[in-house]
């Protein structure tokens, strides 16, 4: 890095760009000069592509968001999964339409003050005309939606032409980077870190990464068995035959082989092994607000669970519960004992249950 040192000082006007940086097992990034411009709180990046922005996971939440190329955060930490994102930039304010190919995906639109300007199960897509920027979408019922910067519903923008140009994709094939390397010694694998260190010994037949809200987990499979370590190499679901494991949010399932997480198979599992419900079924994932509904069957029919980020149970055991936004907010109401509520944000941008009057 010190043979770019001189670059840097050119560059009065211009933040630095920034590098990756590895310590211990935590992911930080420096400038030029070696000093540190993200904290080393991070667990994995992508690059996007020749502009610089990363997508970075938090190592503490295991949520994901994006940075620039100097370090500024253009989309906080708060998605579960997330493979697609257009930047837009129009007179220095960044617009990030986010979402992914996982079912029941919301897309957003952000600017780069950090604000949510709308939300919507279709993907907005922009377009301009002279009065400047809008975004669309098609809904599966109904006429075309149109919002502007401010994700104010507008009027049809005459002459509004798809934007072509200027937009950054993150490739599906897109690569983790990390301190931990998945390894293969003869026909096993194994995972080291950056120097070398095993954290998982070269003994499976099969290791891979488990994305969406588990990205610092590995799934592991030996002699027709799968279990699941974390990224200090602990194994905190143990190696069993029968079944199979899939990730969900910021949690994993586990079910019989032949069956499915739609079914009232399925135990249910924290990122830290912790199994939360079991003898339920996936209903609903919704990434944006990383919230996983599930059901349990009970004497007299089904009860839903509404499971947060953090792999615990927000509210339980309700008869009904169901997520949709309004106007760009997202609204997730339940009912519970004869009693209606509905989860809001608090101050630490938690998801809590309040009950209507």
């Amino acid at each position: 890095l010190g043979s770019l040192c001189s670059c840097s000082k050119n560059a009065d006007t211009k933040p630095s760009r920034i590098y990756p940086d590895i310590k211990g097992n935590r992911l930080g990034f420096v400038d030029a000069n070696g000093k540190t411009v993200v904290p080393y709180q991070y667990s994995t990046y992508f690059q996007t592509d020749a502009h610089g922005d990363y997508i970075i996971t938090d190592i503490a939440s295991f949520t994901i968001g994006i940075i620039d190329s100097t370090g500024k955060t253009l989309v906080p930490c708060r998605f579960e999964y997330l493979n697609n994102a257009f930047v837009i930039v129009r007179n220095g304010t960044y617009y990030s339409i986010l979402g992914s190919s996982a079912a029941n995906q919301p897309w957003l639109v952000y600017n780069s003050g950090l604000r949510m300007i709308l939300l919507h199960n279709k993907q907005p897509v922009a377009v301009e005309n002279k009065d400047g920027l809008f975004f669309r979408i098609v809904p599966e019922y109904g006429d075309t939606i149109y919002c502007d910067t401010a994700g104010v519903v507008t009027a049809y923008p005459e002459g509004a032409k798809v934007i072509n140009y200027d937009i950054k994709r993150i490739p599906h094939k897109a690569i983790p980077q990390c301190s931990l390397t998945i390894t293969k010694q003869d026909e096993t694998y194994g995972v080291a870190d950056s120097s070398g260190n095993t954290i998982i010994p070269c003994i499976y037949d099969k290791i891979e990464w488990m994305y969406t809200g588990s990205t610092g987990l590995f799934h592991l499979y030996k002699d027709g068995k799968q279990g699941v370590a974390d990224t200090l190499g602990r194994i905190i679901y143990p190696l069993k035959k029968g079944i199979d494991i899939e990730s969900v949010g910021s949690c994993f399932y586990v079910h019989p082989i032949g069956h499915t997480t739609w079914e009232f198979r399925t135990s249910l599992y924290d990122s830290r092994g912790k199994r939360i419900l079991k003898n339920v079924k996936l209903t609903n994932y919704f990434g944006g607000s990383g919230l996983v509904f599930t059901q349990r069957k009970v004497r007299l029919g089904t009860r839903y669970y509404i499971i947060g980020n953090d792999g615990k149970v927000i509210v339980g055991r309700c008869r009904i519960a169901y997520y949709y936004n309004s106007g760009g907010e997202e609204i997730v109401e339940f009912r519970k004992h004869g009693r209606t509520g509905r989860l809001v944000k608090n101050n630490n941008n938690e998801w809590e249950p309040r009950w209507y009057k």
